[in-house]
C-alpha cells in the first residue's frame, strides 16, 4: 500500500503535502499550545 502511494506521488506532490501538513500542524498548535 505504502509502496503504491510513493510510486504514485512525484517530488512536487510530496513537497506540497509536507507544506500543507506544516501549516495544519502550526494551526493545531495555535489552538493547542502544549
Amino acid at each position: 500500500m505504502a509502496e503504491i502511494i510513493e510510486e504514485g506521488l512525484g517530488d512536487g506532490d510530496i513537497t506540497r503535502i509536507q507544506v500543507w501538513a506544516g501549516h495544519l500542524w502550526s494551526s493545531l498548535f495555535q489552538f493547542n499550545p502544549y
